[in-house]
């Protein structure tokens, strides 16, 4: 019963308090004039001021055990409420999720317990993709994927999406395209993203037709403008081809080709009958071997080379 609600000790006090006066004064009526006689005598102000000492002193050790001692604080008693502690906003938040980041208006944002949700605080972070690629400064480039990379604010910074931008050195030399040659210097040119690309570091290469001139016995190869360099500035190793030898020409009727005709260069891109012909021998002086005679008018027989053969000119002996 004392330390039922609504006030345990103030119960507690009275009962104590009533405990310490004689109860025959509460049954004052009941009792013989002798009675009341000899509780007035036990009962003077000495007596009540005591009781009433002692009285305050339980009640402030009893407040104490209540405040400071667990076993006491358990039970219920009547007492001013304490002041409601602020609301929390989403700025308690220390951390959002992956995709996640804190709202905008964090500070005015009011949690409906404590802690604070991600449901409640967190938004989804913007991706780098929303950044053009000219937006990151000189030297850096958009970070690879930037669709996946998301922002740790709800605006994008070039510490977020942009990275150091790569030269072309990491670009391999033959990948560039035909008419196109790797740039002379690779290391100091910065490519346009995260990749090199044949647009960041090849340029149009030079054709052949840039070339002046060959060395001797050497002439332009056949369309030159259509004949790409490997470097800007072509060498003849690349565009000029030996002038052709007489083992490309077509002799005219009654002429056959010089002997050796591959070692024969003629003097310009084509050969003339001139510098490869010469009149086709007959088969007059041809000398035939044993088991052999020459053809009937060997005089009018031309051979086909400037060398004849017994084919050509001789024919097989018949006996008698």
């Amino acid at each position: 019963i004392i330390f039922s609600r609504p006030s345990p000790f103030v119960s507690l006090c009275a009962v104590f308090f009533v405990s310490l006066f004689p109860l025959n004064h509460l049954f004052r009526p009941c009792q013989t004039d002798s009675a009341r006689e000899m509780a007035k005598a036990h009962f003077d102000r000495a007596a009540l001021k005591r009781n009433v000492f002692l009285t305050v002193v339980f009640m402030a050790v009893l407040l104490f055990l209540k405040e400071n001692v667990p076993f006491f604080a358990r039970f219920p008693h009547r007492r001013m409420p304490k002041e409601e502690l602020p609301a929390l906003t989403c700025t308690s938040m220390r951390s959002c999720h992956s995709s996640t980041i804190l709202r905008s208006d964090a500070a005015l944002k009011l949690c409906m317990a404590s802690p604070c949700t991600p449901e409640e605080c967190c938004v989804p972070a913007p991706s780098c993709d929303t950044r053009p690629d000219s937006w990151c400064p000189r030297g850096t480039v958009t970070i690879a994927d930037p669709t996946y990379v998301f922002c740790k604010r709800s605006v994008c910074t070039p510490k977020d999406c942009c990275v150091p931008a790569p030269t072309c050195e990491t670009m391999s030399v033959g990948s560039c395209p035909l008419g196109t040659v790797f740039l002379a210097h690779p290391s100091s040119t910065y490519c346009k993203a995260s990749v090199c690309s044949a647009k960041d570091c090849c340029s149009p290469a030079s054709s052949c037709a840039t070339l002046t001139s060959c060395p001797k016995n050497m002439l332009l190869r056949p369309n030159p403008t259509v004949t790409y360099c490997r470097a800007f500035v072509c060498t003849p190793e690349e565009c000029c081809v030996p002038f052709p030898s007489c083992s490309t020409m077509t002799c005219p009727e009654k002429s056959v080709l010089r002997l050796n005709p591959s070692s024969t260069i003629c003097g310009s891109k084509e050969c003339t009958p001139q510098e490869c012909c010469i009149p086709a021998p007959t088969c007059a002086h041809y000398g035939c071997g044993p088991g052999m005679v020459p053809k009937n008018e060997p005089a009018s027989l031309l051979c086909n080379a400037a060398v004849c053969n017994t084919h050509e000119c001789c024919t097989e002996a018949y006996s008698c």
